[in-house]
């Protein structure tokens, strides 16, 4: 069946017309297809390499800045919760025990008992009604442009891997997993892929 007879954009793509676009749709090794720009498609071998290399320390700099981003979240995390309590002072109660009885002396059989009570005073966290923490310009401002700035990495690097070229994916793989080893005790699951 020919298609050629069909003007306009609309209608299926054929093998052809997506191989023509660099959309090849499966696993392959074809030099010669763009990675992110037009202008930047390697198609020699040390072409590839050096963007096989670019997308290794690409993939490993986004666990990176996943790290930073835990240890920023816990850091202001910390400091939230400082900041709640000297705004709201917990509430002091004084709880008082049962009655204690002390002997005074045992004269003649006699022994006299005097009643102490024991108070101890206690701290009793006062009971927060809030679930999420109050809106601080200091961290909800660099909160938003780091998970901004992780996810443009992420997106980047999928995009690498949709162009389905074996050698770009496995470096994204080993560079994600080398960045993990690295990087991934600080950061403690936050974001990532």
């Amino acid at each position: 069946m020919d298609h050629s007879g069909h003007g306009g954009g609309s209608g299926g793509m054929t093998m052809d017309h997506m191989m023509d676009h660099n959309m090849i749709p499966y696993f392959h090794s074809t030099p010669g297809i763009a990675l992110w720009f037009k202008e930047w498609t390697p198609s020699s071998a040390g072409g590839i390499v050096g963007a096989c290399f670019v997308l290794f320390f690409f993939a490993l700099f986004e666990r990176f800045i996943s790290a930073v981003r835990g240890v920023c979240e816990r850091h202001w995390q910390a400091r939230a919760l400082l900041l709640s309590n000297k705004c709201s002072p917990s509430t002091y109660e004084t709880r008082t025990s049962p009655v204690s009885k002390v002997p005074s002396s045992q004269e003649e059989g006699v022994v006299e008992v005097h009643e102490v009570p024991a108070t101890v005073p206690s701290v009793v966290p006062r009971v927060n009604s809030r679930t999420i923490p109050p809106f601080l310009t200091g961290h909800d401002i660099p909160r938003g442009l780091l998970h901004g700035f992780q996810a443009m990495l992420s997106y980047a690097l999928m995009l690498a891997v949709m162009t389905y070229r074996v050698d770009f994916v496995l470096c994204i793989v080993v560079g994600s997993g080398v960045g993990e080893i690295l990087f991934g005790r600080a950061g403690g699951g936050v974001g990532g892929h």
